[in-house]
């Protein structure tokens, strides 16, 4: 066989080919695993609070806190101050809850306290002690999410 020759030319072409395939298959499967890992996720944006009995003066006081981005399916502890909006008494929570789909609130407590027992209240608006502090286990969806999350207290 003569160098140059078709033959040899051929089986160079195909070689390089050949290459080519496979890189593009490369880099088609880490672009997909890229894009299907960043699309399996829950984004919370925001915990925002409600309280149809107004408990701590929920009902008319609006409260955000941030939020977070994790893997569907798993569970997470998280907690935050919140101030008590009450005007005229002390604030004692008893439950909190939330009516977002996919999610579910438990192992609760209030300044330290497991709820159902009854937490130790705080003083309205009062900058030294009017802030009461939630933990709480947060169960979140098992597939892609984004949103806010709306905790209700009572």
């Amino acid at each position: 066989m003569v160098p140059g020759s078709p033959l040899r030319r051929f089986r160079r072409l195909v070689l390089f080919a050949l290459i080519a395939v496979l890189i593009l298959i490369v880099v088609v499967a880490v672009a997909g695993v890229y894009v299907y890992d960043n699309s399996q996720n829950v984004d919370v944006r925001a915990f925002l609070s409600a309280s149809p009995n107004n408990t701590c003066g929920l009902e008319s006081y609006t409260e955000a806190w941030a939020g977070f981005n994790d893997t569907p399916g798993t569970t997470i502890d998280w907690g935050f101050e919140f101030l008590n909006a009450n005007t005229t008494g002390p604030c004692t929570p008893t439950n909190l809850t939330t009516d977002t789909p996919g999610f579910s609130v438990f192992d609760v407590s209030w300044n330290q306290t497991s709820v159902p027992a009854s937490p130790s209240p705080f003083a309205p608006n009062d900058p030294n002690n009017g802030m009461g502090e939630v933990s709480f286990a947060l169960a979140i969806p098992g597939s892609s999410w984004s949103g806010d999350v709306l905790l209700i207290f009572s």
